[in-house]
């Protein structure tokens, strides 16, 4: 086939006319302007080597850049027209679009002669250094180069072997050397070869030819070691070089310094069939089949030493049959090759597939290395065989285990990544002791580990509720759902907590699939929290707690559903309400009721302080005399004027709602009503005199049983009539008992006779 080049001559033309300057001087015919550009873009990043190069210096440079491959004769140590140091560069650029086999066929570009580079620039200038008329408006400035080459090198790799190599050894330390050089990007390898033309581009042929296509593209040469000038795989030296080099004549090297380097390298089988097939008339198409297997995994442009191996592995692998012949040791080492890969396709998985497959069969026990690498390849792969093999395999060893709490841990390690914890999930579930296995991790391992509250608990019963085997995940639901169902208990007795008790019930049904148990978790509920109910800590705030809570039919909650009745009557003021609350504590209307004294008597000091919270002072004065009484009889007066309820203490409220209480109208109903209006009298006007407080209250009081007197002075109750002198001595009397007749019947009979207090100003004398 022939090639497809171009010719194209890099330098700096003109002086200081107008189109003077650096660019592509010369050109062949019809050069495509992507070629020139890349062509300028490339050499011209060695403009600054003209700084520090000021001798002469030749050299000629092969490399691919943006599609192209350029072959290259550069200059250094020149001037241009102004006497300004400069360099040019010839080249010859072989389009890859153009000519797609040129790495399989280097002579196609090697092949050149030093003739080839002959080609140059048109003269400008005169013999007096002045500029041709010509070219004075720019115009034609740019040589056009004929496009003929004459390829008249004969290559052979056989002569070139001899001529330089005296022993298979050498050539084989050379090969390798190359081999190492291609596999490490940021090295070059600097080859010390006596300088010449033909030499370099020999050894160039040499290397190519010995190199996998996936490689060739990669190297780049340059016959001149420059400093600070990158880019280039291979140097070519005649001195004692910098770094890593390899001495032609003597074979001396420091690649191999490390014995490991040069170990690793006899481990690949590839490298050992180039050199041992380097002679052979094949060797290209070995090299095709090899690219072709580099591309079948998808690495076609792989420089990876290991990566090769696999291609090369591969080509060279037989038939199934053949493969159930390997030993152990084989088996793995292929399994390696193809699992330790870092990136995956079809081919490589069918063979991982295919080698973990005879691992399984064969029972062969996998390192821990080599199951990170399997787990790492089952998380890229969407191969489906591999995956579920893959799997499967782990599984196994999951539930052979003889750790098995490592297997639980490896499973909890791996939870966040879902897609692969879901199928480890599945492969355990395929094998007869999986479900079992998975009841055990999640009822004791996972549940220990990360069910801290309900929340948790819910999504526990959700994570395993489809699960073929759950009697110890159901226990372990149920246990915790108990224990959590008590704390509301303890917590519902201590304080007032939000609790629904039909959202739970759902809860326990729905969200804990409790459905067959809820009732005796429930029912315990209500037994512990009606057994543990203390009346003696009962807060009427909390009433639809107790009501709401855990309703139950026991006498407890029912005495609370009466109290509850009671307390929504409140606002009526009724005196009867208040008669009712006690018939409830003491067990006359609800049948069962057994309260103690002691929680009798906190219930009835609780509900007085309720009712002074959330009755009204100001009216109903039968209603708050009831609520005085109702703690201790015989504090009653005390309780009015200490909590100053305003029907009683405010003389204007009192005297209004005195006179149309039941106990002034029903005080001559009966004796116990007379009694009870008697003793309510001398009680009241008793704490007044004692206190010193209130005398308008107890005037209005005063006033009123005066009033009540007058008008019936003739009836049974009053049996005496004041004399002149004890009316007279009465007024002599000062404070609220002054008003009053202290007669020993008291006064007039309505009043209980007392003991002269004397008070001055309202108060008691000193």
């Amino acid at each position: 086939m022939e090639s497809k080049y171009y010719k194209l001559t890099l330098a700096r033309i003109g002086k200081q006319e107008n189109w003077a300057g650096w660019k592509i001087a010369g050109k062949s015919e019809n050069t495509p302007s992507q070629i020139m550009e890349s062509f300028e873009s490339f050499h011209g990043s060695k403009n600054h080597v003209v700084s520090y190069l000021n001798k002469p210096v030749e050299m000629y440079e092969v490399s691919e850049y943006r599609g192209n491959l350029f072959v290259s004769q550069i200059r250094f140590g020149i001037k241009d027209m102004l006497g300004r140091p400069s360099f040019s560069v010839k080249g010859i650029v072989f389009p890859i679009s153009d000519n797609s086999d040129i790495y399989l066929h280097p002579e196609r570009f090697l092949s050149l002669s030093e003739d080839d580079f002959s080609f140059s620039l048109k003269k400008l200038y005169g013999e007096n250094r002045a500029l041709k008329q010509e070219y004075v408006t720019g115009n034609n400035v740019i040589t056009i180069h004929d496009n003929e080459l004459s390829f008249s090198r004969d290559l052979s790799l056989d002569k070139i072997i001899t001529k330089y190599f005296s022993d298979e050894q050498k050539l084989e330390c050379f090969i390798r050397s190359i081999l190492w050089a291609g596999n490490n990007n940021q090295t070059t390898l600097c080859i010390k070869v006596p300088k010449g033309f033909i030499e370099y581009f020999e050894i160039m042929y040499l290397v190519y030819s010995v190199l996998p296509l996936s490689m060739r593209s990669r190297f780049s040469f340059r016959t001149y070691n420059l400093r600070n000038l990158s880019g280039a795989k291979i140097t070519f030296d005649e001195g004692t070089p910098n770094g890593k080099y390899y001495d032609l004549s003597s074979g001396n090297n420091n690649v191999f310094l490390d014995s490991n380097v040069l170990a690793n390298s006899r481990k690949l089988s590839f490298i050992k069939y180039i050199i041992e097939n380097i002679h052979s008339s094949s060797s290209s198409d070995y090299f095709e089949a090899l690219q072709d297997s580099l591309e079948s995994v998808g690495q076609a442009n792989s420089t990876d030493l290991n990566t090769i191996e696999l291609a090369h592995n591969m080509l060279l692998s037989s038939d199934d049959e053949s493969d159930s012949e390997l030993t152990d040791i084989e088996i793995l080492k292929k399994f390696q090759e193809y699992v330790s890969l870092d990136y995956t396709n079809e081919v490589i998985d069918e063979n991982i597939v295919k080698y973990l497959s005879l691992i399984i069969q064969k029972g062969i026990p996998l390192n821990e290395t080599l199951m990170n690498r399997l787990e790492s390849k089952l998380k890229s792969t969407k191969y489906d065989p591999l995956i579920e093999l893959g799997y499967d395999y782990k599984a196994t060893k999951l539930l052979e285990a003889t750790d098995k709490q490592k297997s639980f841990e490896f499973l909890l390690s791996i939870e966040n990544d879902v897609e692969t914890y879901n199928k480890y999930i599945k492969a355990i579930l395929g094998f007869v002791k999986g479900p079992s296995f998975l009841d055990e991790y999640y009822g004791v391992f996972y549940a220990d580990r990360c069910v801290k509250n309900i929340d948790d608990l819910c999504a526990f019963y959700e994570k395993t509720k489809q699960l073929p085997e759950r009697i110890i995940i159901n226990k372990r639901i149920y246990e915790t759902a108990y224990r959590f169902s008590m704390k509301c208990v303890e917590l519902m007795l201590e304080k007032h907590i939000e609790f629904d008790y039909h959202k739970h019930i759902s809860l326990l049904n729905d969200k804990l699939g409790l459905s067959s148990s809820s009732r005796a978790i429930t029912d315990e509920m209500k037994k512990c929290y009606w057994n543990e109910f203390d009346f003696c800590k009962f807060d009427f705030n909390r009433i639809v707690d107790y009501l709401t809570y855990l309703p139950y039919e026991n006498w407890q909650f029912n005495l609370i559903k009466g109290i509850n009745a009671i307390v929504d009557e409140l606002s009526s003021q009724k005196p009867e309400t208040i008669k009712r609350f006690n018939s409830y504590i003491r067990g006359q209307i609800i049948r069962g009721v057994n309260l103690s004294l002691d929680e009798q008597d906190f219930l009835r000091k609780e509900f007085q302080r309720y009712c002074l919270i959330h009755s009204n002072k100001s009216y109903s004065l039968d209603y708050w005399l009831e609520v005085a009484k109702l703690f201790s009889i015989q504090q009653y007066i005390r309780f009015i004027f200490h909590n100053r309820i305003t029907v009683f203490t405010d003389p204007d409220v009192f005297e209004s709602e005195f006179l149309m209480s039941r106990l002034y109208e029903n005080r001559t109903l009966d004796d116990g009503s007379m009694i009870m209006f008697k003793s309510f009298c001398d009680s009241f006007l008793d704490y007044i005199d004692k206190h010193g407080q209130y005398d308008e209250v107890g005037r209005v009081l005063v006033k009123i049983l005066n009033n009540d007197r007058n008008i019936h002075s003739s009836s049974k109750y009053d049996r005496e009539v004041e004399t002149e002198n004890e009316c007279q001595e009465s007024k002599t009397d000062t404070g609220i008992r002054g008003l009053i007749n202290k007669s020993k019947e008291g006064f007039k009979g309505i009043l209980p006779g007392k003991k002269k207090k004397h008070m001055k100003n309202g108060k008691h004398g000193q």
